[in-house]
This record gives C-alpha cells, structure tokens and sequence, in this order.
C-alpha cells in the first residue's frame, strides 16, 4: 500500500503539470525543492520576506581559502537548520572550480519524519 503524501510544494521550475496545473512535489522531492530554493535565495530577495535564504551567492565569488571554506558551510548549515526542520545535515563537501568559476555543493540530509537520506548535488 501506497503511504499518502505528507508535504507537497510548487515545483521549483513553476511549471505545469498533467493536469493543467502548476505541477506539484511532494515528500522527498518537495525536501529537495526547499533545499534548493534555500539555497539559491539571496538574502532580500523576497521583499516580504527579506530574511528568507542564505546569503550564499554573496560568499561563493570570494577568493578560495580554508576560511571561506568554513563560512560557506556554517552559511548553508545554518540556513537549513533555520528554514527547514525536515532536514538534518549528515555530510557536506564543497568543491571549487576555479576554470569553471563554480562552486560545487554535495549534501547528505536525512528527511526527519521519513527516514530518507537524501544527496544533493548543487552548482553556483
């Protein structure tokens, strides 16, 4: 038997489903979709919700050092751990590409609630 939906959210493409819709995600892929949207939300973005996101853009074009290294993941930990309680960080690597001018984020989360362990893998 099918478990129901627990949580469901718009699709962070906003596009539109089978039905005619705007297409939906729901439980792990909704979880997905938040990270994301976390993620890649800079700080005052949302103007009826400035404090929503991470900041994480403005550190990513900083020069690479251990420094910056460690800020970046107590920024996005901490931006998680604040904006979503269905996700406990288990692992986090970063990896910079200088030839590419990118950042690289591996993210291992388990999913409170479920029990899934979710990997991510996101490019700035």
């Amino acid at each position: 038997m099918a478990r129901e939906s627990i949580w469901s959210d718009l699709h962070h493409e906003i596009e539109h489903g089978t039905d005619g819709g705007v297409r939906l995600v729901t439980d792990v892929d909704s979880v997905k979709s938040s990270i994301d949207n976390i993620l890649r939300t800079a700080l005052g973005e949302r103007v009826m919700h400035p404090e929503f996101g991470s900041g994480l853009r403005n550190l990513v074009f900083q020069p690479a050092s251990q420094a910056l290294m460690s800020k970046l993941i107590s920024t996005i930990t901490a931006a998680l751990s604040k904006w979503d309680d269905r996700v406990s960080v288990e692992s986090l690597n970063l990896y910079a590409d200088p030839d590419q001018n990118a950042m690289r984020i591996e993210l291992r989360c388990s999913v409170v609630g479920l029990g899934d362990v979710i990997t991510q893998s996101l490019l700035f």
